[in-house]
């Protein structure tokens, strides 16, 4: 999920320059691996795996004129001004929440009807004993 969001940002961070380029026609480049790690707190490790998925969508480029490291696409232009990922995570968050209710619900509604049952079991161990205790005052009665 945590994932989703890194890509998130990281769309942002590269496509700034590209929004940037489009407006005044500036160099448009990449940035750098450190720049990105240092912008995200992440290690490069981490990096690499939140990248894979753009980078196989064709939503970031490796960028390797000045320095290695990521550059902006018109489709991760998109995807950031779209925020595919952002609501991505946030339907993953909602479908957890709907499968843990899902759970939750039930064994809820099991307890309650345990506790009703139980209540109930009870209510009728008290009346059997008062009736036992009834019984055995009338058998007294009758030896006397």
């Amino acid at each position: 999920m945590k994932n989703d969001i890194l890509k998130h940002k990281l769309l942002q961070i590269l496509t700034d320059p590209l929004l940037d380029y489009y407006e005044s026609e500036k160099r448009f480049t990449g940035k750098s691996f450190q720049d990105i790690e240092s912008a995200l707190n992440i290690k490069r490790r981490k990096l690499w795996e939140v990248a894979s998925e753009l980078l196989d969508n064709k939503e970031i480029a490796y960028y390797n004129v000045d320095f290695d490291g990521f550059i902006g696409q018109d489709k991760g232009l998109s995807s950031c001004s779209s925020k595919k990922y952002f609501y991505r995570n946030k339907e993953r968050i909602r479908e957890s929440i709907k499968f843990y209710v899902g759970i939750f619900i039930p064994v809820i509604s099991l307890l309650i009807a345990l506790l009703t049952i139980m209540s109930k079991l009870k209510d009728n161990n008290d009346r059997i004993d008062k009736f036992e205790k009834k019984i055995n005052m009338l058998q007294t009665d009758q030896k006397i």
